[in-house]
């Protein structure tokens, strides 16, 4: 794969954060799309080629994990690029290769930054119990659990399951 085909994807993964995008939509023959505050806005490029979304497989995916992908057609990786992070989820469906990357927050998240009740934090509080958090896909589930944990860790010294 040459490394222009490449560097197509990850200039997309590194305006992420300058478009306000959470998603980055990538399909074979399809043009890019982003997440940009719940709404799916596809970029004004030419349709991405399979060139480009089979190197970015090829240099995320290594070793026995490639024969996983090959066999099952889906892998879920992490990626870092300039300090940012990235989960990824690159399958083939109907022959076609797909990528969908999701930047994913870094540094220590804060119940009350997040925007969430102040109940939140003494639930978390307890020593006992079981919290189910639920919701759309990007509404934010990742990103609270998180910042539950940090507040238990910040708290007290706990065995976090």
């Amino acid at each position: 794969m040459t490394q222009e085909a490449v560097r197509r994807i990850i200039e997309m993964l590194q305006q992420m954060e300058s478009r306000e995008a959470s998603d980055l939509f990538v399909s074979e023959g399809k043009a890019p799309a982003y997440r940009i505050h719940g709404m799916v806005v596809e970029i004004e490029e030419s349709p991405s080629t399979r060139q480009e979304i089979q190197g970015l497989v090829d240099r995320v995916i290594m070793g026995s994990a490639r024969a996983a992908f090959e066999m099952r057609g889906d892998w879920d990786a992490g990626l870092t690029l300039g300090g940012r992070r990235y989960r990824l989820n690159l399958s083939r469906q109907q022959g076609k290769l797909n990528i969908v990357a999701r930047a994913v927050p870094t540094g220590a998240l804060v119940l009350k930054d997040l925007g969430l009740p102040e109940a939140l934090g003494h639930m978390v509080d307890g020593h006992r119990g079981l919290i189910l958090v639920t919701g759309a896909t990007g509404s934010g589930k990742s990103t609270s659990l998180a910042a539950m944990v940090h507040h238990i860790n910040v708290q007290r010294a706990a065995h976090i399951i």
